[in-house]
């Protein structure tokens, strides 16, 4: 992919309320490829990234700021005030994660979709580090977690959630 092995580091706040109406409404698309994963490094330097909006209810891909995520460092993110609505993994960092170290970050929001979780959908052989989630998170079928609706060969360290989940 265009971003393998590139570091990306965010220097402001960003307002994202105009993501509303974004592509027809549904929109913000998470950052990867339309296929495969994004490989490269976000440093969101404790900078918020505010009222996102996505809502992808039928999109094959994973939802959340980045889609699926792989051999990854994603640190220092923090979004606010969001509301995300995904097909199948739904999460407020990113949808699916393999391989990925996700470390003092956070999600304050609404996430919606079929396996969930506030800051991961699907995480494996990762680790979650310092990081939390707030607000609510809704399954519509089998996982829903705080910080991982599924997390499996993952370390979750120093973590919190106080999520409402259902």
């Amino acid at each position: 992919s265009d971003w393998e092995d590139k570091f990306f580091i965010q220097t402001s706040d960003i307002n994202a309320t105009e993501t509303k109406t974004w592509a027809n409404g549904y929109g913000f698309r998470p950052v990867g490829p339309d296929s495969g994963d994004f490989k490269g490094n976000y440093d969101g330097q404790g900078f918020q990234i505010r009222n996102l909006f996505i809502y992808r209810t039928n999109d094959k891909r994973s939802a959340g700021l980045f889609s699926r995520v792989l051999h990854s460092d994603l640190k220092n993110i923090r979004i606010v005030d969001a509301n995300i609505t995904g097909n199948h993994y739904v999460g407020g960092i990113a949808g699916n994660s393999n391989y990925v170290i996700i470390e003092n970050s956070s999600f304050e929001g609404a996430i919606k979709g079929a396996q969930v979780g506030g800051l991961i959908g699907r995480n494996e052989n990762s680790q979650i580090i310092g990081s939390f989630s707030h607000g609510s998170v809704y399954a519509t079928e089998v996982w829903a977690g705080g910080i991982a609706g599924y997390s499996g060969e993952s370390e979750i360290i120093n973590c919190y959630s106080h999520a409402n989940v259902d």
